[in-house]
């Protein structure tokens, strides 16, 4: 999250998806950025959880 504020951000948080108050951080947000890993992986995981319709919209 650093980098997100040296960068200029005027906010940055990191978000549990297994908080039930991802969703609505999710929606709030400007940008998501997911380092590395693989994503495919990732959004299996989340799927069903209304995050994954978060994040593609």
């Amino acid at each position: 999250m650093k980098m997100w504020l040296d960068a200029g951000a005027s906010a940055a948080a990191k978000v549990d998806f297994t908080d039930p108050g991802a969703r609505t951080s999710l929606e709030k947000a400007t940008l998501f950025w997911m380092p590395g890993g693989d994503q495919n992986r990732f959004m299996k995981a989340i799927e069903g959880t209304g995050l994954d319709q978060v994040i593609r919209s």
